[in-house]
Parts: C-alpha cells; sequence; structure tokens
C-alpha cells in the first residue's frame, strides 16, 4: 500500500488490517480498548456490497457495513489517524 487514506465515513480513523491470508486493507475504527493482558483490540467497520435483488428491475449494489474485532499486530494505527 503505497498512498495512505484520508478519514473515512464521518471523520473515523482508518487502520491498516492485515487478513489472515496476508491480504492487506484499510477499516475505519469504531474503538480500541485493552484486554486484561495488556493487549489492545480494535473495533472496525468495512463497508461491503451485496447484491439487492428486485423481481422486474436490475439487480443492484447495495452497501453494507461490517463490523468486527481484530487484535494487534494484525491492525495498525496509520500515521495522522487519531
Amino acid at each position: 500500500m503505497t498512498e495512505l487514506p484520508g478519514p473515512g465515513q464521518g471523520g473515523l480513523p482508518v487502520a491498516l488490517v492485515t487478513l489472515p491470508d496476508g491480504q492487506q486493507l484499510y477499516a475505519e475504527v469504531l474503538e480500541r480498548s485493552r484486554s486484561w493482558d495488556g493487549a489492545w483490540w480494535y473495533r472496525c467497520q468495512l463497508a461491503l456490497t451485496r447484491r439487492e435483488r428486485q423481481p422486474g428491475a436490475a439487480d443492484r449494489a447495495q452497501v453494507v457495513r461490517v463490523e468486527f474485532e481484530i487484535r494487534r499486530p494484525a491492525v495498525e494505527p496509520v500515521p495522522g489517524q487519531a
């Protein structure tokens, strides 16, 4: 990833997430918390699409927000993001 993103939807900070297969993407950070063992966990969201079907009309893409929690180091803060 070469270009850093700006803030997400509604000015939310963005973090770099590494998926289990090694792919990386940016996700909006909803909150960050620390577990009893000192590990940082991030509650994040992604905007994905799903197909919306309507009888007699063309299918269209609908935005769906998916929330998930992820632990460092699989999520890293992006410089300049709160």
